[in-house]
């Protein structure tokens, strides 16, 4: 796609250990770091070869690891509530 947040599609195939290629536009480069193959979804050579890249090296364990372990609810919480607390007016 143009742009998107978090893609689903993508984080699930994360979870399985196969290659991700999803847009460099939007969400993705903050949740999937440089562990997904981003690309510039306008140029086709880029298409190409991101989708090659993917394909021929998949990061599997890595972006596996990344999605289940750090991309979690629980971590999520977290940094909302440390981001909330950082910014809390002074009481």
């Amino acid at each position: 796609s143009l742009h998107e947040g978090v893609g689903l599609a993508a984080l699930e195939a994360a979870a399985h250990g196969v290659g991700v290629m999803i847009t460099e536009r939007g969400g993705p480069p903050d949740y999937m770091q440089n562990l997904a193959q981003l690309v510039n979804p306008t140029d086709p050579q880029d298409l190409r070869a991101k989708l090659r890249a993917a394909w021929d090296n998949p990061r599997g364990d890595r972006l596996r690891d990344h999605v289940l372990n750090e991309l979690t609810w629980d971590n999520s919480a977290a940094a909302h509530i440390a981001a909330f607390e950082r910014h809390a007016p002074a009481r």
